[in-house]
């Protein structure tokens, strides 16, 4: 089986990017938001943090910062079809990063009130999402990493419902916000994909925030 291994330098116009002293952009369904990079601390709680970004205008509430499993979530209605596309202006709803210019598998989450978060790579979505009630989340869709190009510029490709993949977390493949998390649709290809840049092959019911190393805490700014 050959992955396709794309050169994934910079090659971007700069003036193509919005300034980042500007509001993130809006997302496809989703209300402009403010700096998505900051958070308030609850005092009244230190298991939890209120996160003061484009998941506050999806959903309202305190998020619990403990390490959450996967394996009561409410099962997927919606199809990779769904996926919404990826442009250059946008950026991802855990951390503001540039969607587009990083490499590895990218992700996006469909809430039942409608909208869609993007996020820069499957595991900076699966860190942010597992805060969320996940009675809110209708969707989580990822790139086939047997199917994509792994620079990330080409961010349109075809997506899978995540809750019935194959994972391998920590190959040699590089991804942005820590290591890769790649997502297949069949256990044939996650093997042969680990065999090749090794990595540890995991189900979505094994994906939880320790397994995942998400930090324990955001950073007050």
């Amino acid at each position: 089986m050959e992955f396709r291994a794309r050169s994934f330098g910079s090659g971007r116009d700069s003036s193509l990017q919005p300034q980042l002293s500007q509001p993130f952009p809006k997302t496809p369904s989703l209300p402009a938001c403010p700096d998505t990079r900051k958070t308030a601390l609850d005092e009244t709680n230190p298991e939890t943090f209120v996160i003061e970004s484009c998941w506050k205008h999806a959903l309202a509430g305190v998020l619990t910062a403990a390490t959450l499993g996967v394996a009561s979530m409410a099962a997927s209605t919606a199809h990779a079809a769904d996926a919404v596309p990826y442009t250059e202006a946008d950026q991802c709803g855990g951390c503001g990063m540039w969607i587009t210019k990083y490499p590895g598998p990218k992700g996006q989450v469909h809430l039942k009130s409608g909208d869609v978060v993007k996020f820069c790579s499957t595991r900076c979505m699966t860190c942010n999402t597992l805060l969320l009630n996940q009675a809110d989340v209708e969707a989580w869709l990822m790139q086939d990493a047997e199917k994509m190009d792994w620079s990330g510029h080409d961010a349109d490709e075809p997506h899978l419902n995540a809750e019935a993949a194959w994972f391998v977390l920590g190959s040699s493949k590089k991804a942005t916000m820590g290591p890769s998390l790649a997502p297949f649709a069949t256990k044939e290809a996650a093997e042969a994909f680990q065999a090749e840049f090794g990595g540890k092959l995991l189900r979505f019911e094994d994906l939880s925030r320790g397994t995942l190393g998400c930090p324990n805490k955001r950073k007050k700014l």
